[in-house]
């Protein structure tokens, strides 16, 4: 149910009994879960991503402080803040559009 079109499953309850109205109730239902857990895990991407994005500024303040500048540490550190950027962003999206987030959310 988590990625499958709401027709689809509304259909398919039909066919298995429900009413229109309640096949209707019930669906919508699942579609407020599959929202409330997509902010959710949006959020928590966001506060992964947010920290993530300081490992860059503690090495470089932690480099500067013992006058020790290794390159290739850096460009990790810059890596790892690269894709905390990405995570705050995707958190971002599914915290706002949550419907727009396709697929299984457990997939997320």
């Amino acid at each position: 149910m988590w990625g499958d079109d709401p027709k689809q499953v509304t259909a398919f309850l039909r066919g298995t009994g429900y009413s229109a109205q309640e096949a209707t109730e019930i669906v919508n239902e699942f579609v407020a879960e599959r929202v409330k857990t997509v902010r959710a895990e949006g959020l928590a991407k966001v506060i992964r991503g947010g920290a993530l994005m300081f490992v860059p500024v503690f090495a470089l303040i932690g480099f500067l402080k013992y006058r020790f500048f290794p390159v290739q540490v850096l460009g990790v550190a810059m890596m790892i803040g690269c894709y905390g950027f990405y995570l705050l962003i995707k958190g971002l999206f599914m915290m706002i559009a949550p419907k727009s987030e396709g697929g299984d959310v457990a997939d997320q």
